[in-house]
This record gives C-alpha cells, sequence and structure tokens, in this order.
C-alpha cells in the first residue's frame, strides 16, 4: 500500500500575488470612527467579506509600517472623504500609499464623499482648501505638500459614491457592500494546480512576450501557447491570468473552448459568457441570439475597455475569428492567451507563438510521487520503480502524471489494471461521444452493471458527462485505455480484447487472424473504402460482443456472426440475410442502414433488440412479425424504396417509443390499429402511395394523393399543429367533414394551422377550418385573391399570427379589422398586393417587405380617431414597396418603434412620425423630398435615422469635414456655462459615403463619447449603404452621467460581410443637448435648435440641404 502519511517536504506552490484582505477601510477618526465607518466594517463582516480597520485611537504624524503593509495586502481599498480628511498627514499618506498599490498591484480603489461635494476634494476647495493651507504653513516642504494635492485630485477623480445630508446612509452602505461583493467575486483567482511544478519560468516568458510591463504594455497582443493534450498549456495559462488580471478594466477566461463550441449554440455560449463577464451582471444572462449578432456586440460593447481574455483550447479558426477576430475589437492595450494543439492555427492568424514542453524526468517524478504519495519521493523501495516507470509512462505530460498518481494513491501497485474495467475500456475504445442512456443499456446487456461503473468513473474524474448527456473523456485519458488494450497482444491485434485502429481492424479481417479473445471491433476509416472480408473472418470471434462499421464497405458477406453480438452496426451490409447460424438472442441494436437485405430471418429471436434501423434498404419489401421483440424501442423504415407491407404486430409494441416510415413511396399497408401507449414520435412523411391511415394521433405531412382520414379524427382534442402543407385534397376532405355536421370544434388545442402551398384550393375551401380557432395560420403562397376569404373566416378572435406571404392577394381588405387578436402580419412577396385599406387593433408587427406592387398604405378615412388607430403596433416594414406617401395622420401610431421604407423608389414624403419612434430606415429612397418629426416630448431614449442626403444638420454645434475617411475623432472644449445645466442627451450625425454607388452591403458605425479618457457612452448602428450619399443620425438619452472634464467623440465606419460598396465618412457631427433646450431641440421634431446653434441664414433650424431651402419648420428637407 502507498503510505499517506504526512508530507517529508513543504509541497511546491505559485503564488501570483497573496491578498490577505479583501478591503482596507481608509478613514479620519474624529468624522467618521463612531458613524458611518462603524457601520460600514459592521454590515462588510456580516458578509463575510475580511476588511481592515485601524482601531487605533492615537495617530503619530508617522504612519506605522504595519498599516503600510496592510494597505498593500488588500484587494480593495475604500477611501471615506469627509470635512476634516485633509487636515491629517496620517490620511493622506496613506492616499498616497493606496494610489501607488492601486498603479503597481492592481488593488481597487473606492472614493466615499461623506457629507462633502467631489468637486471640493478635486479642486482642493473649502475645507480641504484650508486644511491644506494649515498644513502648508506648518509643513515646509513643497514636493510633500504637492504630493497630497495630486493625490486628492486623482483620488477624488475615481468613481465612487457621493453621500450628502438628503441621501439614505443604510442604501448607500447597502450599495457599496454589492459593489464590493461583485468585484471581489471578478477578482477570485484560479487554482492553478495542486502541485505546481515548473511554473515561475513559462509565466515570467509569457509575461515579457506580452509586453507587461514594459514600454510597449498599452499595445494589443496576441500570445498562443501550443503543445499536445496534457501538457499543461492550460495551467500556464491560469497562472499567467492570476498574475495580471489585477492590471486590466476586465478579464474572462473562457475554458474548454473545443468541447463547449462542439454542443449546441456552443458559441453563442461562450459570447454570452464573455460579455457577461467583463460588462458585469448574471452569468445565465442572454446577451447574444445568434453567432455574427454576438460579434457584432462584443465589438461594439468593448470597443473602449482595456480586458484580458484567455481563449483556452481552441481547435478551430471560426473559434477566433467570432470570439476575438484580429484582437483590434478591444480597447488599446488588451491582451489575449490562447491554448491549442495546433500551431497552424497560431500562425494563420499571425499570433506571437509559445510552446510548452514536456517536464524533464526529475520533474515528472516529483509531480507523480506528489500525488501518489503526499510526498517528494516514496517512502518505501517497493514503489521507487513503479513510480519511475509509470513517470516514464506518461512522457512527462502532468495530465497523465496527474492522473495515474491519484489513481494508485493509497492503493495496491495492482489497483489500476483492476479499476479500467470493461466499462472504461469500452468507453474509450468505442463510446466516447455517445448519449450516456444509449451506453448504458448496451453495457448493461453485457452485464457490466453500467449505473454504478459510469457513475464511479465520473468520480474518479476519468469520464465526464455533458447537460445534453453524452459521454466524455480526455483525450490523454482515451490514449492511456486503448495503450492498455494494445499491450494486450502488442504484435498481434487478432489477440486484443478491442480493435479501434483502421489499420489492424483491415489486417484481422482480410489476414483472418481474429481470435476468441476479439470482444470488439470498430472500423473507421481515413476515408470511405472497400475491405476484402474473408467470409471465414469471424468464425474464430466467439466472444464477439460490439461490431461498429462507420465507413468500410466489403467485398464479401459473413457465414458466421457470434451470438454474443449486442450490437450490429453495419451499414451497406453486403448479405441478402443475415447468417443462417446466427440468432441474435443478445442482440440489443441493429443498425443495417443502406444494406442489401432482403428478408429479415431469425428476427422471432431478437427478443432483447430495442434499436432497429433499416433505413434505404432498398430491397426490403416485407417488414416481418416482430410480436416477439416486446423490447423494441425505436423502429425506423425510411427511404425504403421497395416496401410494399408493414406487419400488423407493429401496432402493438408497447415500448415503442419512436416510429419512422418516410419517404417509402410504394408502401400501400400498414397496421389498422396502432395500440402503442409509449410512441412519443411518429412519421410517414411522403409515403405518396398510402390509401388508408390507421386509427390514431395524426402527424401528417407531404401525402399529396391521401383524400380521406379516419372518420374519428375530430376526437384528437389535443392537437396542437395540423400541417397540411401541399395536402389539396385533404383541405377538401375537411370541407366536406364541416359540411356534413362533424364536429370539428373538438380540435380547439390546435395552435398552428400551415395550409401553405395548397394552390388548388379556393378561398371557401378555407372557410371549414375557422372553427379550429388556430394561434397562427400560414396561408403562405395560397391562392386568396377572392377576398371573401377574410369576410366568412370565423377565428378572428383566436388568430395571432397570420402569414400571407407569396400569395395571390390583391387587396387587404378593411375587414380584416374583425382579427381582434391578431398581432403578427406577413405579407412578404405578394406581387399582386396594391392595397392595404385596413389593420386589426392589436397589431404588434407588420410585414410588407418586397410586395412590389403596394401603392396604397391606409387612407384619411380608415382612422379618423386614436382609438381605431392600432397603437399597440411596435415594428412595420414597408420595404421595396410602390408607395408614395403616408398617411397624414400616422403619428397616431404612438406605439410604433422601428419603421423601415428603404427601397421605396417613389415615396416623396415621410409626414409627421409617432413620438415614440427609435429607428426609422429610409436608404435607398431616391424620390424622398420631405422628412417630419413629432412635436411631442419624446419618451424613448434613443433614436436612429438614415436616410439618402449630404450634409449634417446646421444646428450641430460641433461639425467636422473628413476626407473620405473611415475613422473620424472630434476633441470638444466644454465651455464653463456648458456644465451649468444638465446634460440631457447625445446627438451624433454623420454622411456616409461610398466608392461604388450600385452595389449595396452591410457596414457599422461605431461611435463612442470619452470624458477625461473614461469611456461615457458607446454604441454601434449596423445598416447597409445602397446609395452614394446618406445622412445617418443617432439620438441617445442617457440614464446617468457627469461630465468632469473635455469630451473626445470618436466614430468608425466598418464593413462587414464583404461589403463591396466599401463605405466611408464624408463629415460626422455632434451636439451636447441640455435639459433647458429640450423643447428647442426636441429631436422628434428635429426642426428646432437652440438659438446658440442656429445659423443666422435658417432661423427655424431646419434639418434640410441646400437643394430645398424653401422647406421650413415641422420638415426636413433631404438633399441627394
Amino acid at each position: 500500500m502507498a503510505s499517506q502519511g504526512a508530507a517529508s517536504s513543504t509541497p511546491p506552490s505559485f503564488i501570483s500575488h497573496q491578498w490577505i484582505h479583501d478591503v482596507f477601510l481608509s478613514f479620519r477618526g474624529a468624522d467618521t470612527r463612531n458613524n458611518f465607518t462603524a457601520h460600514l466594517s459592521n454590515a462588510l463582516r456580516q458578509k463575510g467579506i475580511n476588511s481592515y480597520i485601524d482601531d487605533d485611537l492615537i495617530r503619530g504624524e508617522e504612519i506605522s509600517p504595519g498599516l503600510l503593509k496592510a494597505i498593500e495586502e488588500s484587494r480593495i481599498s475604500i477611501i471615506i472623504f469627509s470635512q476634516n480628511h485633509a487636515s491629517s498627514t496620517w490620511c493622506l499618506e496613506e492616499l498616497i500609499k493606496i494610489l501607488e498599490c492601486k498603479e503597481t498591484k492592481g488593488q481597487v480603489v473606492l472614493p466615499v464623499f461623506y457629507k462633502i461635494d467631489p468637486s471640493d476634494v478635486r479642486q482642493r476647495r473649502k475645507s480641504v482648501g484650508e486644511a491644506l493651507a494649515k498644513l502648508e504653513e506648518k509643513i515646509k516642504d513643497d514636493a510633500k505638500l504637492q504630493r497630497w494635492k495630486t493625490a486628492l485630485t486623482e483620488a477624488a477623480n475615481l468613481s465612487g459614491w457621493h453621500l450628502t445630508e438628503k441621501r439614505n446612509e443604510p442604501e448607500c452602505i447597502q450599495e457599496i457592500i454589492e459593489w464590493v461583493n461583485s468585484t471581489l467575486v471578478k477578482k477570485i483567482p484560479f487554482e492553478v494546480a495542486q502541485y505546481p511544478i515548473r511554473i515561475e519560468s513559462p509565466v515570467k516568458e509569457l509575461k515579457s512576450l506580452l509586453d507587461i510591463d514594459q514600454r510597449n504594455g498599452k499595445n494589443t497582443c496576441m500570445v498562443g501557447i501550443f503543445g499536445t493534450g496534457g501538457i499543461g498549456k492550460t495551467t500556464m495559462a491560469k497562472a499567467i491570468y492570476n498574475s495580471i488580471a489585477s492590471q486590466f478594466e476586465g478579464s474572462c477566461f473562457l475554458e474548454n473552448i473545443r468541447e463547449v463550441s462542439s454542443q449546441r449554440d456552443g458559441l453563442i455560449h461562450l459570447q454570452n459568457k464573455l460579455l457577461s463577464k467583463i460588462l458585469g451582471g448574471s452569468s445565465t444572462t442572454q446577451m447574444v441570439d445568434h453567432v455574427d449578432q454576438g460579434v457584432i456586440l462584443i465589438k461594439h460593447r468593448l470597443f473602449f475597455k482595456r480586458i484580458l481574455l484567455v481563449l483556452d483550447d481552441v481547435e478551430q479558426s471560426d473559434q477566433l475569428e467570432k470570439l476575438v477576430g484580429d484582437g483590434n475589437w478591444f480597447g488599446s492595450g488588451s491582451k489575449i492567451i490562447i491554448t491549442t494543439r495546433d500551431k497552424h492555427l497560431l500562425t494563420k492568424h499571425q499570433v506571437v507563438t509559445y510552446e510548452a514542453k514536456a517536464l524533464d524526468d526529475p520533474e515528472a517524478l516529483q509531480l507523480f510521487t506528489w500525488h501518489a504519495f503526499n510526498r517528494d519521493r516514496p517512502d518505501h523501495p517497493d514503489y521507487a520503480e513503479l513510480a519511475k516507470d509509470a513517470a516514464r509512462y506518461a512522457g512527462g505530460l502532468p495530465l497523465a502524471l496527474t492522473v495515474l498518481g491519484s489513481t494508485l494513491k493509497g492503493k495496491d501497485i495492482p489497483y489500476w489494471k483492476r479499476k479500467c474495467t470493461n466499462i472504461f475500456l469500452d468507453i474509450a475504445c468505442f463510446f466516447k461521444g455517445d448519449h450516456v442512456d444509449y451506453v448504458r443499456k448496451i453495457l448493461d446487456s453485457c452485464g457490466f452493471h453500467s449505473y454504478s461503473g459510469i457513475e464511479e468513473l465520473k468520480d474518479k474524474c476519468l469520464i465526464t458527462q455533458t447537460e445534453y448527456g453524452t459521454l466524455g473523456m480526455h483525450d490523454l485519458l482515451q490514449e492511456m485505455g486503448r495503450e492498455i488494450v494494445r499491450q494486450e497482444s502488442p504484435k498481434e491485434p487478432g489477440e486484443r480484447s478491442r480493435l479501434w485502429f483502421h489499420k489492424d481492424v483491415c489486417h484481422v479481417l482480410e489476414e483472418n487472424t481474429g481470435k476468441n479473445k476479439v470482444e470488439g471491433i470498430l472500423i473507421d476509416l481515413p476515408e470511405r473504402d472497400l475491405i476484402d472480408l474473408s467470409s471465414e473472418a469471424f468464425m474464430k470471434m466467439k466472444r464477439l460482443r460490439l461490431f461498429i462499421n462507420r465507413n468500410a464497405r466489403f467485398s464479401e458477406e459473413p457465414n458466421f456472426l457470434s451470438n454474443e453480438l449486442r450490437v450490429i452496426d453495419w451499414p451497406g451490409y453486403p448479405g441478402k440475410s443475415l447468417p443462417s447460424n446466427f440468432r441474435g438472442k443478445n442482440l440489443v441494436v441493429l443498425r443495417m442502414r443502406d444494406s442489401h437485405l432482403k428478408r429479415l430471418k431469425g428476427v422471432e429471436n431478437f427478443q432483447n433488440m430495442a434499436v432497429m434501423d433499416l433505413s434505404n434498404c432498398k430491397f426490403l419489401k416485407k417488414f416481418p412479425d416482430v410480436s416477439r421483440i416486446p423490447k423494441l424501442e425505436k423502429l425506423v423504415l425510411d427511404d425504403c424504396a421497395g416496401l410494399v407491407e408493414i406487419h400488423s404486430s407493429v401496432g402493438y409494441l408497447d415500448k415503442l417509443i419512436y416510429l419512422s416510415v418516410t419517404r417509402c413511396p410504394n408502401l400501400t399497408s400498414f397496421p389498422k390499429s396502432l395500440r402503442l401507449r409509449s410512441l412519443e414520435y411518429f412519421s410517414l412523411d411522403e409515403c405518396s402511395n398510402l390509401k388508408n391511415f390507421p386509427e390514431i394521433e395524426l402527424f401528417l405531412g407531404g401525402c399529396k394523393n391521401i383524400m380521406n382520414l379516419p372518420g374519428n379524427i375530430y376526437q384528437l382534442q389535443k392537437l396542437e399543429r395540423l400541417d397540411l402543407k401541399g395536402c389539396s385534397e385533404l383541405v377538401k376532405f375537411f370541407k366536406k367533414m364541416k359540411d356534413d355536421g362533424q364536429p370539428m370544434h373538438s380540435f380547439v388545442s390546435t395552435e398552428l394551422l400551415k395550409l401553405q402551398s395548397s394552390t388548388n384550393t379556393s378561398s371557401s375551401d378555407y372557410e371549414c377550418f375557422s372553427a379550429l380557432k388556430p394561434q397562427m395560420l400560414n396561408l403562405s403562397e395560397c391562392s386568396l385573391s377572392e377576398s371573401s376569404f377574410f369576410r366568412t373566416f370565423e377565428c378572428c378572435s383566436a388568430l395571432k399570427e397570420l402569414d400571407l406571404s407569396g400569395s395571390d392577394i390583391v387587396t387587404l381588405p378593411r375587414c380584416i379589422k374583425r382579427f381582434v387578436g391578431l398581432e403578427n402580419l406577413k405579407m412578404t412577396d405578394c406581387k399582386q398586393l396594391r392595397e392595404i385599406l385596413g389593420l386589426p387593433p392589436n397589431l404588434r408587427e407588420v410585414s410588407v417587405w418586397m410586395s412590389v406592387s403596394l401603392a396604397i398604405f391606409l387612407e384619411e378615412s380608415d382612422f379618423t380617431t386614436q382609438l381605431e388607430c392600432p397603437i399597440s403596433l411596435e415594428s412595420l416594414i414597408l420595404s421595396s414597396t410602390a408607395i408614395v406617401s403616408l398617411p397624414a395622420w400616422f403619428k397616431r401610431f404612438v406605439g410604433l418603434k422601428y419603421l423601415d421604407l428603404s427601397d421605396c423608389k417613389q415615396l416623396q414624403e415621410i409626414p409627421e412620425l409617432p413620438p415614440n419612434i427609435e429607428d426609422v430606415y429610409a436608404r435607398g429612397c431616391t424620390s424622398l423630398k420631405r422628412l417630419q418629426f413629432s412635436n411631442g416630448h419624446p419618451k424613448n431614449h434613443r433614436f436612429n435615422c438614415l436616410f439618402p442626403g449630404d450634409k449634417i444638420p446646421d444646428w450641430f454645434s460641433h461639425r467636422k469635414q473628413v476626407s473620405k475617411s473611415y475613422t473620424c475623432e472630434m476633441d470638444i472644449n466644454i465651455e464653463p456655462t456648458h456644465l451649468d445645466g444638465e446634460i440631457s442627451r447625445f446627438a451624433f450625425s454623420a454622411v456616409i459615403g461610398t466608392e461604388d454607388e450600385q452595389d449595396e452591403g452591410s457596414f457599422e458605425i461605431v461611435f463612442g463619447v470619452i470624458v477625461d479618457g473614461v469611456t461615457t457612452y458607446s454604441h454601434q448602428d449596423m445598416t447597409s449603404s445602397a446609395h452614394s450619399n446618406l445622412v445617418w443620425f443617432h439620438f441617445h438619452v442617457p440614464e446617468s452621467f457627469e461630465l468632469k472634464g473635455d469630451l473626445k467623440v470618436k466614430f468608425e465606419c466598418k464593413n462587414v460581410f464583404g461589403n463591396p460598396s466599401n463605405p466611408f465618412f464624408k463629415s460626422c457631427g455632434f451636439h451636447l443637448v441640455h435639459r433647458y433646450e429640450e423643447k428647442a431641440i426636441d429631436f422628434m421634431d428635429g426642426v428646432h435648435p437652440p438659438k446658440r446653434c442656429r445659423d443666422e441664414s435658417d432661423d427655424n433650424g431646419n434639418l434640410e440641404s441646400n437643394e430645398y431651402p424653401e422647406k421650413k419648420r415641422h420638415s426636413s428637407s433631404l438633399g441627394h
């Protein structure tokens, strides 16, 4: 037994920086010791936050070494400024030390202004100025005084809390506690390794490559650590991350990118994690729904942030492209560390490379013995050689050494071989990546007690299980398990228990060398190829349990198969039937897709069968009696072109869960009665010759020739989806059913009714479905030219979504108002649609894109009062239509936020817009001459607009001409008068030009406001270009911010998705709007600039170009 006694020496360790205290409290005792500071300290202690507070009531002139050390050992320092704070030299020296630690150790500093104005501290006025004046008389040291003044200004410029006389003190303390807790969570370091052997040297080398602490440390840099699996790349990345993370505005470590990316929406999950870690918020917050959206959001939200990002275990280029791009998505000085096995991936993306190297023999032996014996050497001579052999076997790979050492810890020498059970070896050789339920079913049939065995392997971290149930195993552990099997017979594969390497498999099957020892075979060739199979190849493999063929073809069929087989997964099986001597009593899985099977002889013996897949067996004509296979759970007979008949016994398989018989064109006979109590999925899609359907709940689609359904179809009271796409005859069947008085109202649970492409039906045929009261109705590509459908269809109260896209509808009649429950109306690509005369009252979204004949969108008489107008409408898309103008009362759509009129070539005027509009797109509207805005006060916080033109509005106080530039920066000096009133909103504008007027493409504008080096506001707009000159406008109401100095405004125009038009800036503009100016410059009006910004040539301050100078108040004329 390996002893678990006390270690003979201290374990190695790697600590980048040792924090002793969570929080250091700096305060003026006479002011706050017995009130605010005491309450804050107590609240921190109650939350389990370790805070340091100096309880020495009597302080000398010089700060004590112990206090300086306490500051250095604290993650966060909270400075409580009070009326008499600056009168204490002790407090001032503490302040200097704290700011020094902020710069050198990455300490986080939070100022709290307790009943003192931050500007008084910043500008050293009132009590602060008086205190410094007294110190100046007392202390004749100009250099020290200047250091104190500089420190006060620097600290007061940091973001913090201002506690005034009116503010609730407990609430303020609670906010501070929450901030501290959130900050500490972000600062918790990773555990590098239990025994970090040889870590310091790689960390120093990586720091050098990253330009940390160098002159070029503010440059963005990407470094890639490459090396084989298990060599310690992640450990190195964690160590460097812990060492330097505190020096950045935000940091994020994305682990296991290769594994996470392979899962459904894996990259989206990683993008969300990156955003939430850097920006704050819950790790479960879903910011991104699509990968491309995530790219845009990362570039936009992190554009000005200096971050540290680690991408661990990157495998493919798209993982880099969707998470970091070329590295320039982030603020200056950001550092990106990548770990990968593929050096070429790094060089392809021009990433600086660092090779992780294996441990040498002494280091490997040291790491192994620490894990196996809790000391730096074995405590018994018998284990010395074992330790050396294990260290050599692991090849200097830290992961292998750790796993082997931990497994042997406290165990007998033969323990490893005993614990590498059949379950571990089967997973390593055959089942990695398979679902745990599938694997358990097979292993249990082999008598391996899979549940306890798999759980034990998981507890030992030898295998993993994803949230989706698939089994995983580290590549190195898989290689180790397979090596154990290879050692069973190093020279002759036919003497091993398991075969998986394609050369070994081909040798055994072609040379007929397989022996009784073989239990499992996996064939996965580098590319599909022919194996010259000996018909006697399986004759000696009487213990064969598993045969899995991924991609091989065989020259002959076998004349023998083991009756011990649990799995036969053999696509393209060459025989017409299974061998006559095969009984299959142990068979659990039979997959023979694309095989030459004509009949299933002996199927009555497959009593343990659970899965049968005979897809694309084109020669199979009859599916046999399966009444003696009571455990069958899944049956797949898709694409069996020759299949004519399915035995009636299929209808009585109590445990059948999944039944799929799709695309079987010759199938004419199907069980008349189905008593499938466990059935969850059933499909008969595209069985075009099937005349009758059994008495069962129905899932049907694509069977265009079926004319009748069972008479008791109306009993399907739980039907949620009825898909009759292309089933014109069935549409008529339901009409006849209603005419005959059948109770179609029984389908009350139907939510989706899909009648798409039922082109041979008339509108009257659809009326029979009104009693179903569906919530969603799809009539796309249907014949709807007769408007009687809308007058007679009776489901109007329940219907929420209506899709008429691609139909031949000409007029949307006024009676559509009867559909009071309708929320979403889609009429895309309705080529014959000419007019929309009415809208239901509760609509939220309308899309009429590419309906090129549409010329009339509502009329003045259609909505005479505010009550008649659908005020709930939020999104209206009328792009690429023939409309000339919108109705004059359009402003009554008070809920409208999004309006897209792009490429309406005949549109001449956009009337007064609703008050809550946020986005207006009018690109490509080449005839547009007038754009009006509402006089009402805007309730929204932002507004975007894009339209043809070539001029920044005249009322902008800051405008800058640029020459074909992709970036623009504006330095804005704020006059003192600007600070008298509270800034209420920002206004941005730009004129966009393109190199090619004919090509269209997407581009984005990234823009932001920086105050004293800190990004106060940043945003990104994605849009597209189709005109040589576009005017873009963005209007934003910030939630809250305080101007502390001069502004820098940045604009950047970026191509996306290979835009050939290559857009660029011609001019940019920016304006700060004050509260007292709101009525004058209310941008929803858009034409009333403040007096100080108006040009004398235009007293009304209209947003207009030189082409239409006659347009005045309430309108915006657009130049081209």
